[in-house]
């Protein structure tokens, strides 16, 4: 351990919340920190958020394996919780919740962009410090998105914020926390669940949508939620924003995503405009058309679930319709064609 890790773990305990987690106050450092005492199990995870350093995510400062517990090293933040904020106001003014409900989206995000879930976001676990600003806490049961599986292993969450799928019937996604988070929303605006009192106004789509029962049937991501609450305040979603919410490669926000996303379009735009050109000198329009749409347009919308159609393959995960969508693309690129042939002959 370096000079300066060794530094931060000389504190002295000034506080007790639970008994696995207290509080303690570096002399060196004159830093108040928190320690908590967490399974080994969760020690990849936090290492992973350890390196993730956003103003709306409580910092993680150090981990630590003493070969029986993980110890945790996190930010002291100075504020009240949401819970007791929201139950004091009995409900936030819906300028506030949106201004909060953005900087979680932006937390919840960086989570994301990482493929970590927080899976407890919860009144609890967002504070709200002395500037006005929030701050999402307690990673316990955080846990990093499996492609593989195909349910959780455990099941975790708080009564009321844990989607569905956090029961165990399927793989816990990003969904979970779109879920919780729009729990949270309606929370802020009337100081109760959705199910009790639904917040009114323009937030009430809002909460529907992030709270549908099924994953898909919710947003996508963390950014197309933040977009609604944009569109749904003082600011209208502009066209250009409506159409990058639905376009393939530009629909998770991720840089990665976009620049392979304008190299494949680029690509399909220069192998087009070359068929058509090639079209007008033969006269073949017919064959420019079909190898548009089982070449292009088919794979297109199966591979990428083009307007989330595999909603409409009945019952099964949503992995397994987006599968069984693939397969059903594949085989169209194959049946189009030779039909046309067959077609032609008749």
């Amino acid at each position: 351990m370096d000079k300066s890790k060794l530094l931060l773990w000389q504190f002295r305990e000034i506080g007790q919340i639970n008994k696995n987690t207290v509080v303690v106050y570096n002399d060196y450092l004159k830093r108040q920190m928190i320690l908590k005492i967490l399974p080994r199990q969760d020690l990849p995870v936090l290492k992973d958020i350890m390196k993730i350093k956003h103003p709306n995510l409580m910092e993680i400062y150090d981990v630590m394996d003493d070969g029986i517990n993980c110890n945790c090293l996190c930010e002291f933040v100075f504020g009240s919780n949401l819970d007791k904020i929201v139950y004091t106001k009995m409900g936030v003014d819906p300028k506030t919740a949106e201004k909060w409900m953005l900087q979680l989206c932006s937390g919840v995000e960086s989570l994301h962009n990482r493929n970590i879930i927080h899976r407890d976001i919860t009144p609890n676990n967002v504070m709200v410090d002395y500037e006005g600003n929030i701050k999402l806490i307690d990673f316990n049961i955080s846990r990093e998105r499996k492609q593989s599986a195909s349910r959780d292993t455990t099941v975790m969450g708080t009564a009321g914020y844990a989607s569905p799928e956090q029961f165990g019937f399927t793989q816990t996604g990003f969904g979970a926390d779109i879920y919780a988070m729009g729990v949270l929303l309606n929370f802020m605006l009337t100081g109760k669940m959705p199910n009790e009192k639904l917040c009114s106004g323009k937030y009430a789509s809002i909460v529907k949508k992030a709270t549908q029962i099924k994953e898909e049937d919710r947003y996508t991501n963390v950014y197309q939620m933040e977009l609604a609450l944009q569109g749904n305040g003082n600011e209208k979603l502009s066209f250009a924003d409506k159409f990058l919410l639905n376009l393939p490669g530009f629909r998770s926000n991720k840089t990665s995503h976009k620049i392979i996303a304008i190299i494949g379009y680029v690509f399909y735009l220069f192998i087009s405009y070359n068929g058509f050109i090639s079209c007008l000198n033969t006269g073949d329009f017919r064959s420019f058309i079909n190898l548009c749409i089982s070449w292009t347009l088919v794979p297109y919308i199966c591979f990428f679930d083009v307007g989330n159609i595999s909603r409409f393959l009945g019952k099964g995960t949503q992995k397994s319709k987006k599968t069984l969508l693939k397969i059903i693309g594949v085989a169209l690129m194959v049946i189009i064609p030779n039909l046309t042939l067959l077609l032609d002959k008749v």
